[in-house]
């Protein structure tokens, strides 16, 4: 990177000064040389640098709750879990032939097929640009399932679960709970996020289940709240808090459908 900047490998001056932004797309470039292309469905499976700690086998020694769970956090308990539509994109649009050929070429017709009627089934309310989204957080839910079973297995600390599913009411409703829309309500900021939250009374009540289970959380190492019992989870079980208009504990939620991917 140093080089693509045309700055000396001891200049630290010269990084100090640097403006942000042409930091940043020569940290994107590089790094997307030394990576390659992506996967059809995300990254490679090849090991990857870029804006994220680096596995360089001296400092980082391990690569955490992707190997294994680290022996060092053994008795400190973790909160884990992901938003229900990561993949939304203002652009894609899909119509359900579009969204059916999309998901045919990255995970072939039958599965494809198999996890359309699946999502449908469970959330007939959804919109198909809304169930497209929806995809990447299945892809998610399994990749929280794997650091679950590795927690798990260490037998010490408890690890707690969630899955937030509240759907802002951007693009009309169709936009789901995106890629970080969780934030503004694990810190009570929906009035800040009002564009994406619309901080209506419903939202309001929401982020204060949920602020209110993170600072418990992280005052006690348990997320529980007076009416609302957050109770650890297991890789059988998947016991999960679902953050939503009610919030509640469900076992394993999406569970058919993230199931397909894995098939």
């Amino acid at each position: 990177m140093l080089r693509e900047l045309n700055i000396g490998p001891k200049d630290i001056g010269a990084l100090q000064r640097i403006a942000w932004k042409p930091l940043f797309e020569a940290g994107n470039k590089v790094a997307t040389e030394i990576n390659g292309p992506r996967g059809p469905m995300g990254p490679s499976l090849t090991p990857r640098v870029g804006w994220n700690p680096t596995l360089d086998g001296k400092v980082i020694d391990v690569g955490s709750y992707s190997d294994v769970a680290p022996d060092v956090s053994r008795d400190v308990p973790v909160m884990i879990g992901n938003v229900s539509e990561e993949g939304m994109r203002w652009g894609y649009n899909p119509s359900e032939t579009q969204w059916r050929t999309d998901l045919t070429t990255q995970i072939g017709g039958d599965k494809a097929g198999r996890l359309i009627a699946a999502m449908k089934q469970a959330h007939p309310e959804k919109a198909v640009r809304t169930l497209a989204y929806g995809v990447q957080g299945l892809q998610n839910r399994n990749r929280v399932q794997d650091m679950v079973r590795l927690k798990h297995a260490q037998h010490g600390a408890p690890v707690y679960q969630y899955l937030f599913q509240w759907q802002s009411p951007q693009l009309g409703g169709v936009a789901g709970a995106w890629h970080t829309a969780d934030l503004a309500f694990c810190f009570d900021n929906t009035a800040l996020c009002d564009q994406g939250t619309g901080n209506t009374p419903e939202a309001q009540r929401v982020a204060q289940t949920m602020s209110t289970a993170w600072a418990n959380f992280a005052r006690t190492g348990n997320p529980s709240q007076s009416g609302l019992s957050w109770t650890p989870t297991d890789p059988q079980r998947c016991q999960t808090m679902v953050f939503d208009t009610t919030s509640r504990m469900v076992d394993d939620p999406e569970g058919a459908a993230r199931r397909i991917l894995l098939s």
